[in-house]
């Protein structure tokens, strides 16, 4: 894989104090199709994981009218186009499969590496990497981990 600006990607690293908020200090970590938010909660360091192809995939359109037809020789339709109600509704959208759960209540201080896809917790006390081609996360820890479904 040929990366642009190799040495700017490489520079990209942010430092956070703090995950102890799922709105306010977690971080969103992935691939582009495996993804996760990291963040802390009761001595434990959560990874909430979600896949692009895993969702919601309820469509509620009772309220919707029927489906325009179009006379393909004229362009017209048989009613004015719009957006439908059942494009009000929050689903389909992606949902979360698992939790991975870490024991874990010391410092929370944590660098991320844009480029790797890396959070390092506490100077390598947790490590947590989104592989880029296999669709895996690589943790490396001495804490007990947990996988809720």
């Amino acid at each position: 894989m040929i990366f642009l600006f190799p040495e700017m990607l490489e520079q990209a690293k942010i430092t956070l104090d703090k995950l102890d908020s799922a709105v306010e200090d977690a971080v969103i970590q992935g691939n582009g199709d495996l993804h996760s938010l990291l963040y802390a909660k009761d001595n434990q360091i959560v990874l909430r994981l979600a896949k692009n192809d895993v969702y919601d995939a309820r469509i509620d359109t009772k309220e919707d009218k029927e489906l325009a037809r179009i006379d393909i020789k004229t362009g017209k339709t048989s009613r004015q186009l719009d957006l439908p109600p059942s494009w009000d509704k929050p689903y389909p959208l992606s949902i979360n499969f698992a939790n991975i759960e870490i024991d874990y209540s010391g410092s929370q201080q944590t660098i991320i590496d844009v480029f790797r896809a890396s959070a390092n917790i506490n100077e390598g006390e947790i490590i947590v990497r989104a592989l880029l081609q296999d669709n895996v996360y690589y943790i490396k820890t001495v804490y007990n981990i947990k996988l809720k479904a």
